[in-house]
């Protein structure tokens, strides 16, 4: 199953920008990352 996201809802979310998995970014296969002070961890693939 897919899901679609807004990309400007990921950035907020994640509060920074993607990293390509294959190396190059326009590809849409990106890795969403978040860490917090408290070291809670979030991934999105």
């Amino acid at each position: 199953m897919f899901i679609k996201y807004d990309e400007y809802d990921l950035l907020e979310l994640f509060q920074s920008e993607p990293v390509s998995i294959s190396g190059n970014i326009d590809d849409g296969e990106l890795i969403y990352t978040y860490k917090d002070d408290q070291n809670f961890k979030v991934i999105l693939t």
